[in-house]
């Protein structure tokens, strides 16, 4: 059933960003979606997207782009990624103590 829903999620997803294309929530759905349906290269660009955009968004694109690094056998960049999603939590932690 859920696999299904995928198509019309992203048909969904893209409709909405027709009207809005700056919506940094969408296309953190839209990577989300992209990593569930195995697509880590499209994954990548709409979580890139957000991070571009804003790089203090949360929930941190850079779990989402690790993931992506992940999915397409990049280990390494995909640690990267998570480091410094990492990092910034802890400067965040550290600025709010």
């Amino acid at each position: 059933l859920m696999q299904r829903a995928i198509p019309e999620a992203e048909r969904a997803l893209n409709l909405a960003l027709q009207h809005e294309p700056d919506n940094l929530i969408v296309h953190m759905c839209l990577g989300r979606l992209h990593l569930q349906s195995k697509r880590p290269d499209l994954a990548l660009r709409a979580y890139q997207k957000v991070l571009q955009a804003a790089p203090n968004f949360s929930p941190d694109p850079r779990v989402g782009i690790g993931l992506g690094y992940w999915l397409s056998g990049d280990h390494r960049r995909a640690q990267m990624a998570w480091k410094r999603a990492l990092e910034r939590v802890g400067n965040a932690f550290d600025r709010s103590v």
